[in-house]
């Protein structure tokens, strides 16, 4: 619901007039490069040690919600980005003890601090990422929601800590580096998104979900305050019915969405014809669905990609006020908006009808639902068949099937059809087939492009082989020990990195971008950790997934929803990139570029492409990087404001006294 920035000091003396000066014109810069993420309200604070400022997206206390927010005292300052679904329960306890003026979320951290101190966070039902400053001691608490659904990230810089909703608005503080970090871009060449904490740039790190940052005037302290599942399957579920484990996971789901359903403002659902964004509209009350409005976006002439005509039969079937929208072969000029939006490196194509549809969304409503987190889940990819496949695939040796993946990379491949989708599968499983362990098989499944491929086309040394040692490193320090069984394995991916750094960032940055909140039933904790001790079986089997979650759409969804496929929000970029898009990708491989790509390789490969030999999974990654890099990247503090400016105009800019004085 919020941009949020800040300025912590360090030190022994209090800041000087001069350095609160600079921290408050620093605040506000960083505030204008996300304008979109809070158009209804702006508030800057300086109590003790910090300079607060937010950009409000107002969802809950419309009028008195202005942030930031204290205690009666003024002692404890709070602004927060996101939502506690608990609010009610909590607001009702604190208000026993407290004088509560408003009934804004927010309002309740600095009382939850007051009472609790660092582990005011421990419990929080909801998403949000949150700064707290006790002006007394001159402690700063930075937290984030326990799936990673809203961003932080953070700096150190001289005897300053900044912090921020988005990597656009860090770099609105010239004193930060922007030194690319080799790893970051290592990881970003592996998986096309940048997982863990690294960012693009050295100085500038990710608070990981789950995590809380305790600073003092002369330390700052890391740790994890909510614990990963162990992912293993619970021993009194094993012989559970599939029918039994579906009335669980329906009764979480439904309390979950109800939950979200929390807001002073209208809200929808993003349906996108599959069964997870369809059981959400399903498990509504019958009298609310037939208020409720849906959205759904498709592609002009998109055949196997288009799934409109699926969500409008859930539609119809569950009476919800239903709007559809299409992406043209005309929207080359998105693109560059949709990447600064993105604010990191992501090369998830799926993010240009994301914002196109969040767009559409935002004339009608002001939160969207969205079934987001179910395939992570429950087994909904064909790559959490892996196990199974590479089993059956063990007698072929991995030079062959390298060779077999290589051989494949070369033919004309698409997703047009299912024939096309067969083929590009084929070359992933050969891919991971040939990898030396099954973490690296799994990672290889979403890698834009082969290290080998990389490695001809890259200037700089950031050979993407090694990041895959990295970050099963960083997998056993974060679970304490790294999962054995190959589906454990892969469940703990998917949770650890590609929800927080690819889809979830991909969400947030789209459904803000466009002034809307999205919001994810399938993320609540409860069900999170519910549907981390489910047997393999009731996720993968008989040669589907999401075993469980469809047994319980048998009941509530028409049977050809619920037993269709799994399709996924696949894009054509093959046909962009030598259609709409082939002017736009010219014309950035012609410049000079990042420096992280040989750019005279990627014009070659451009080439080849538009003579039908596939290379549109590398191709889309530098594209995506190389126009990152143009829009936010090497961007100078207009251009990042720019990118900033809200849809529609902001209703309100910062109050003049903050944006002159502020507290003291």
């Amino acid at each position: 619901m919020c941009g949020i920035a800040g300025i912590y000091r360090f030190g022994a003396m209090p800041a000087s007039a001069r350095e609160r000066a600079d921290d408050r014109e620093c605040v506000v810069a960083m505030l204008r490069t996300m304008e979109y993420r809070g158009p209804d309200d702006a508030g800057l604070e300086q109590p003790g040690r910090v300079t607060f400022g937010a950009r409000r997206l107002s969802i809950l206390d419309i009028e008195g919600g202005h942030q930031p927010l204290s205690d009666a005292s003024g002692r404890v300052w709070a602004v927060q980005n996101g939502e506690l679904y608990d609010f009610p329960r909590l607001r009702e306890e604190l208000a026993r003890r407290h004088p509560l003026r408003t009934r804004a979320d927010t309002e309740l951290l600095p009382h939850l601090y007051l009472e609790r101190g660092a582990a005011a966070v421990e419990g929080l039902r909801g998403m949000f990422a949150l700064a707290i400053h006790d002006s007394v001691d001159g402690t700063l608490l930075l937290a984030r929601d326990p799936l990673g659904v809203k961003p932080l990230y953070w700096a150190r810089a001289g005897d300053r800590l900044v912090f921020a909703s988005e990597l656009k608005a860090m770099l609105a503080d010239p004193a930060l580096s922007r030194e690319l970090d080799p790893e970051g871009l290592r990881r970003f060449l592996a998986l096309g998104f940048i997982p863990g904490e690294r960012t693009p740039f050295v100085a500038i790190r990710k608070l990981r979900p789950g995590c809380r940052m305790v600073v003092t005037p002369d330390d700052v302290r890391v740790e994890r305050y909510w614990a990963w599942p162990d992912f293993q399957p619970d021993p009194t579920l094993v012989g559970a019915t599939l029918d039994s484990l579906a009335d669980q996971v329906g009764e979480r789901l439904a309390a979950s969405t109800r939950a979200m359903l929390l807001s002073d403002r209208p809200v929808g659902v993003l349906l996108s014809g599959g069964v997870d964004s369809s059981l959400l509209v399903a498990l509504l009350p019958e009298a609310l669905r037939r208020e409720m409005r849906t959205f759904s976006i498709g592609f002009e002439a998109g055949g196997l990609h288009d799934e409109r005509p699926h969500a409008r039969r859930v539609a119809q079937a569950m009476g919800t006020r239903h709007l559809e929208s299409s992406v043209t072969l005309e929207f080359e000029h998105e693109l560059p908006r949709v990447i600064a939006l993105l604010d990191e490196p992501c090369a998830d194509p799926a993010a240009v009808p994301a914002y196109l549809v969040a767009r559409a969304a935002s004339e009608h409503v002001t939160v969207v639902l969205s079934g987001t987190g179910g395939d992570e889940l429950f087994g909904g990819y064909r790559r959490h068949r892996l196990p199974e496949l590479l089993a059956k695939m063990a007698w072929l040796p991995p030079g062959l099937a390298r060779a077999g993946a290589r051989w494949i990379g070369e033919r004309d491949r698409h997703r047009r059809s299912v024939q096309g989708e067969r083929w590009v599968m084929a070359g992933k499983l050969l891919e991971a087939r040939g990898r030396d362990s099954f973490v690296g098989a799994y990672l290889s499944t979403l890698e834009p492009a082969t290290a080998s491929r990389w490695r001809a086309a890259t200037a700089l040394a950031v050979d993407p082989t090694g990041a895959v040692d990295s970050l099963v490193a960083e997998m056993t320090l974060e679970l304490g020990t790294a999962p054995a069984a190959h589906p454990a394995i892969a469940t703990a991916v998917d949770h650890l990195w590609y929800l927080p750094d690819d889809l979830l960032l991909k969400e947030d940055r789209m459904t803000m971008g466009a002034s809307v909140e999205g919001r994810v039933p399938y993320l609540d904790d409860a069900l999170v950790r519910f549907a981390a001790t489910l047997p393999a079986s009731a996720r993968v089997g008989g040669g589907t997934g999401k075993r469980v979650l469809r047994r319980l759409a048998e009941r509530l969804l028409p049977a050809d929803i619920a037993t269709r496929p799994k399709h996924g929000f696949s894009v054509p970029i093959e046909d962009w990139l030598r259609g709409p898009l082939r002017m736009l990708a010219g014309d950035t491989f012609a410049g000079a570029g990042s420096g992280l790509f040989q750019m005279d390789v990627l014009r070659r490969w451009h080439e080849e492409h538009c003579r039908h030999v596939d290379r549109s999974g590398a191709l889309w990654a530098a594209l995506s990087f190389e126009l990152w890099w143009r829009e936010i990247g090497s961007a100078d503090a207009a251009r990042l404001a720019e990118h900033g400016r809200p849809l529609r105009p902001a209703a309100a800019a910062l109050p003049a006294a903050a944006a002159s004085g502020g507290r003291s």
